[in-house]
């Protein structure tokens, strides 16, 4: 959803992913949700072709070079539903060691502090939470996130992106479970009892 909402804004996405299969189904699942834009939201063919043109997949994380912008966006093991903090904090020292050091590395989690996943990194200043509501990936607002670590310019160049993207940023405060989870945890409890 991230790829597809970024493209479809006109910015050039790559993402990596574990296998070629999984690169195709990610392509395809945005290339469905298109044709849905087409049949319900009047978005034409043509339209669809420049958004997928600028949605590319790879394996090799050296692709990232040149990048402005990296979201780490790891689901939960398929088998466990365990998001592992460890593989997060291995795939941004990856990142790292690929990007320029302007490069703004960023995470969609919720329940993982930001200032956690940037404190072993050269340039920690560059890490920023940027959370999309997976749920709801249409949803107008981004949960933005300034780490212990993060400099200001980061984060104003986040916001901007935040806007470039057609979202309104709301700022929150670094801590597990962000806004967005809390609120949902205590509807769902409500709704329960």
């Amino acid at each position: 959803s991230i790829a597809r909402i970024a493209s479809w804004h006109g910015i050039e996405v790559i993402f990596i992913e574990l296998s070629e299969g999984k690169i195709q189904n990610a392509l395809n699942n945005i290339s469905k949700e298109l044709d849905n834009r087409i049949e319900s939201w009047g978005l034409t063919e043509s339209e669809k072709r420049a958004i997928m043109s600028r949605i590319k997949g790879s394996l090799v994380y050296n692709d990232l070079a040149g990048c402005d912008f990296v979201i780490e966006a790891i689901r939960a093991d398929e088998k466990t539903g365990t998001r592992s903090f460890d593989l997060r904090k291995n795939v941004f020292k990856k990142v790292e060691e690929i990007v320029d050091q302007d490069t703004i590395i960023a995470t969609n989690a919720t329940t993982i502090v930001i200032t956690e996943l940037a404190s072993e990194l050269k340039f920690p200043e560059r890490c920023v939470s940027l959370h999309f509501f997976v749920t709801s990936p249409e949803a107008r607002i981004i949960e933005v996130v300034k780490g212990l670590y993060t400099s200001e310019k980061v984060y104003k160049s986040v916001c901007t992106f935040v806007k470039l993207i057609n979202r309104q940023g709301i700022p929150v405060e670094e801590s597990a479970g962000l806004i967005s989870v809390r609120l949902f945890v205590t509807l769902l409890n409500e709704a329960c009892s």
